[in-house]
C-alpha cells in the first residue's frame, strides 16, 4: 500500500519560520518608529510655523510683536499672554472678542462678582496647533482656584523673554567685558535664585518692535519648545515644568510694570522663558530639576522637547529649525538676545 507524503510543516520549520519573521520585526521596528517620529517632528515643527505667522500678522497690525503678557492690575495672576493677543491669528476671534484682560485668572469671580469669563471662555478647549504631537504631556490644567473646576490649555511652545544672565551668574564663559554682554537686561529675581530676563522678545510687558531686533530677525529666538517631563532625579518623579503648567498657558502676569535691571520682584512666567540652561538639559542627574525650574511658573524652564537629540524654536522672520542638544551654551544665550551686538553661527538641522 502506497503512502501519502504529508505536504505540512514539521514543528521545527515552523519555529524556523517564527523566529525570521520575529528578526524581521525586530529589524524593521526601529524604522518605523523612526519614520512616525519624523511625521511627528514635521507636524510640530508646522504648528510651530503657523504660531510664528501668527506673531508675525500681529506685528503687522500694530508695528510691534506682542506682549509677553500683560497684568491683571489689583488681580493676580490677572490680564493675558501673547498667547490672547494672537487668538485673532489662530482663528479664535469669538474668543478675543469676549476677553477681558483685567479680568482675575486665580479667582472663581471677577472684580464684579461675575463668573471667571475668561476661564469660562477657554474651559476644556484643546487647539491642536498649541500641541506637539511627539509631547507626552497633558493638554489641559486644572485652574488654580478653591471652588472652580476649569480645565485649561498648556501650551508646548513658550515665548523667549531672553538669556537669563546676570553679573552674578554670567555662565558660558561670558565675561562682563564681553561685546554684547547684557547683565543690564537681565536679574536675579531674589527668589530662590531664579533668573529673569527682558532682553528678548516676548517678556512682561514687552513691546519690541522689529527694529529693536538689531542682531536680525533671523539670528533671534521668538518662540520655543517645552514639550517633556522633565525628572526630579531625588524622588523619581516625572515633573510638568512647562510654562504653563500651573494656571495655564493664557495667564497673564504678576508684574505690574515691565522688569527692569534692579528688580528684585519674583517673577513667575506662564507664557514665557527666560534661557538658562542647554537644550534638553533641565534636569540634574542626583536631585530636582536645576535652579529656576519647576512646577509653579519658575522662569528658568528653557527649551526641551519629547524629540531626540534636540527641540524646536521659531525665530523672529517666522522660520521653524530644529537645534540639537550640542548647541553650545554661549551662543544659545546670543541668541535669545535680540540686540548684542553679534552675529553668530548657529547649530542647526
Amino acid at each position: 500500500m502506497r503512502h501519502r507524503k504529508h505536504t505540512g510543516f514539521t514543528l521545527v520549520e515552523l519555529l524556523v519560520v517564527i523566529a525570521i519573521i520575529g528578526v524581521l520585526v525586530a529589524l524593521l521596528l526601529p524604522a518605523v518608529q523612526a519614520a512616525r517620529e519624523a511625521a511627528r517632528r514635521m507636524s510640530c515643527s508646522n504648528n510651530l510655523k503657523n504660531v510664528a505667522l501668527a506673531v508675525l500678522n500681529y506685528e503687522s497690525a500694530f508695528k510691534a510683536y506682542p506682549p509677553g503678557s500683560r497684568d491683571g492690575g489689583a488681580n493676580t495672576p490677572g490680564g493675558n499672554s501673547w498667547w490672547v493677543a494672537i487668538f485673532p491669528y489662530l482663528e479664535q476671534t469669538a474668543i478675543a472678542d469676549k476677553w477681558q484682560p483685567k479680568q482675575s485668572w486665580s479667582e472663581v469671580t471677577d472684580n464684579n462678582g461675575g463668573a471667571q469669563i475668561n476661564c469660562a471662555l477657554v474651559d476644556g478647549i484643546e487647539l491642536e496647533i498649541l500641541r506637539c504631537p511627539s509631547s507626552p504631556l497633558p493638554p489641559l490644567t486644572d485652574a488654580k482656584s478653591e471652588t472652580s473646576d476649569k480645565k485649561l490649555a498648556i501650551a508646548n511652545y513658550t515665548g523667549v523673554a531672553g538669556p537669563a544672565l546676570t553679573s552674578s551668574f554670567p555662565g558660558a564663559g561670558l565675561a562682563r567685558t564681553d561685546k554684547g554682554y547684557f547683565p543690564s537686561d537681565t536679574y536675579d529675581t531674589g527668589d530662590g535664585g531664579e533668573i529673569g530676563s527682558f532682553a528678548g522678545v516676548l517678556y512682561p510687558h514687552s513691546k519690541v518692535r522689529m527694529g529693536d531686533i538689531r542682531d536680525g530677525t533671523t539670528n533671534t529666538f521668538m518662540v520655543c519648545e517645552q514639550s517633556n517631563f522633565i525628572r526630579d532625579n531625588s524622588s523619581g518623579q516625572d515633573l510638568n515644568c512647562a510654562a504653563g503648567a500651573l494656571y495655564g498657558s493664557y495667564a497673564g502676569t504678576h508684574l505690574d510694570s515691565p522688569p527692569k535691571a534692579s528688580d528684585s520682584r519674583s517673577m513667575k512666567m506662564y507664557a514665557e522663558t527666560a534661557i538658562r540652561y542647554g537644550i534638553n538639559d533641565q534636569e540634574d542627574r542626583s536631585g530636582p530639576p536645576k535652579t529656576g525650574v519647576g512646577v509653579s511658573g519658575e522662569p528658568n524652564g528653557g527649551v526641551y522637547s519629547a524629540h531626540p537629540g534636540g527641540a524646536m524654536i521659531a525665530l523672529c522672520d517666522g522660520s521653524v529649525t530644529f537645534f540639537t542638544e550640542g548647541m553650545e551654551l554661549a551662543v544659545i544665550y546670543r541668541m535669545a538676545a535680540r540686540a548684542d551686538g553679534l552675529v553668530v553661527e548657529s547649530q542647526q538641522q
